[in-house]
Parts: structure tokens; C-alpha cells; sequence
């Protein structure tokens, strides 16, 4: 088995009275697509905030390769090489693609004194976000204003900006919501690659999707595990199949 890179060690969230997320365990591996399932309101997004950092857990421990980060914030485990993408777009209104990568290159990369210069006067930001554009597919989009970029390439821009933080871990949030077949096909398919160098959590709904490209599946339910394992073993899960309505029927 390959290493564990993100640990989740029974993490719980509560609102309230109220468990978004109870008592998860969850390992996420190096090279790997661990899916993470269930119905709207599962307490999917809630987990990876935790994950991320956006949330603090009410209870447990979330470990980045052995360090123990529960408490740590955004930008800390940014630094330990998390990085995530949301369901809402993240586009910068009037940035070009490279800009928008630029800034997120900058962050990671400037040093006190190259905050003083402009972001495309950085080699070291540029050549990072350009080279973060190529590994999405948009090289020859970098000049282009970013609001006028196709859905499906915006996502893809999103990831780029990501990917300009040099992760070893990719926490990917409905990185297919509202694509079309053919942009959700580049989209799979940059997952897929990036596989090779990230470990990778996914939040998805198209389950075609998933089975074909996850190598392994959490499924949750109010906030709770239910089933966990390989794609052949969760399809099976007669509990999945009860809780999930439809996925036994998945081809």
C-alpha cells in the first residue's frame, strides 16, 4: 500500500445539536482517487472543509503526512501541500487565466522582496503558473480574460490555480457540476493524470464517474460511514444500495 498522505481519525463537525459529520475515519494515499459519495446533505462538503481547514473539527484529528494539523489553518496546511477546490467558481472577474494563476503562484512563491514587483515581472510566479496552465490544458488560453473562458475551462483554470501551490493533495469538490459531456471528458481526464503526482479526495455526484475513475469509495449518510472500499465492494453494499437509491443500477 502506498503512503498515506491525509489522515482523517474519527473526525466529527457539529452545528448545534446537529452532526454534519460523525465520527469519520478516512486515508487518503498517494497516487490514488478516493471518492467520497452519498445523498445532498451526506455532510460530503462539511468533511472536506474539515479537511481543508475552512472548518475546525468539533472532535478527532486530521493528520497531513503524520502531522497533526486539526488545528491548524488554511494557509498553514496550504503549506504542507493541501489544496482545494470549491463548487462555487472561484473565477477573479477581469483577470486574464494566467493572472488569476499568477496570483495564486505569487502567494506560494514571492519572496518580501518580489512582493514589491509586478505579478508578471515574477519569472519564478510566471513560469509556475504557465506551467500550471499546460498541465490543465490552457496554455494557449493564459491571455484571455477569465470571465470569457467556457465553463468547463473555468473549472479547469480553478484546478490550475491549485496546482500553482505545488500539492501533494488535491481535495476536488463537484469538480464536474453543470459541465456538458464533452468538458466533463477533459475534465476526467485531467483528474486521471494528475492522479500521478496527487492524492486526490473527490467529491462527485456523477457516479459513472465515479466507479470508472475512483480507486476507492466512502459513502456517507447523515454524516456517518456506511460503506468504504474498493468501487466492486461498494457497488454491492446492499446498505449502499438502500441508502443511496440507484447506484446498484449504475452500469
Amino acid at each position: 500500500m502506498s503512503e498515506v498522505l491525509l489522515r482523517a481519525v474519527n473526525v466529527s463537525k457539529r452545528f448545534g445539536g446537529l452532526f454534519a459529520v460523525d465520527s469519520i475515519d478516512l486515508d487518503l494515499h498517494h497516487a490514488e482517487i478516493h471518492a467520497v459519495i452519498g445523498p445532498n446533505g451526506a455532510g460530503k462538503t462539511t468533511f472536506l472543509a474539515t479537511l481543508a481547514g475552512d472548518l475546525k473539527a468539533t472532535t478527532g484529528k486530521v493528520l497531513v503526512m503524520g502531522k497533526d494539523v486539526t488545528g491548524a489553518s488554511v494557509e498553514a496546511r496550504t503549506r504542507l501541500g493541501v489544496g482545494r477546490t470549491y463548487q462555487r467558481s472561484a473565477i477573479i472577474g477581469g483577470f486574464s487565466a494566467i493572472d488569476m494563476v499568477r496570483l495564486a503562484a505569487f502567494r506560494h512563491k514571492a519572496s518580501l522582496a518580489g512582493m514589491l514587483a509586478p505579478l508578471a515581472a515574477n519569472a519564478s510566479v510566471s513560469e509556475l503558473a504557465r506551467s500550471a496552465l499546460a498541465r490543465v490544458g490552457l496554455a494557449d488560453r493564459a491571455e484571455i480574460v477569465a470571465d470569457m473562458l467556457s465553463h468547463g475551462e473555468k473549472r479547469r483554470l480553478e484546478i490550475a490555480a491549485v496546482l500553482a501551490l505545488e500539492p501533494k493533495i488535491l481535495l476536488l469538490d463537484e469538480p464536474l457540476a453543470g459541465l456538458g459531456a464533452d468538458e466533463s471528458r477533459h475534465v476526467v481526464a485531467l483528474v486521471e493524470n494528475l492522479k500521478r503526482t496527487c492524492a486526490i479526495m473527490l467529491i462527485e455526484h456523477d457516479i459513472d464517474t465515479v466507479f470508472a475513475v475512483a480507486d476507492r469509495i466512502t459513502v456517507l449518510d447523515n454524516g456517518r460511514v456506511i460503506a468504504s472500499g474498493t468501487p466492486a465492494a461498494v457497488r454491492e453494499n446492499a446498505v449502499v444500495q438502500q441508502a443511496y437509491l440507484g447506484l446498484a443500477d449504475q452500469p
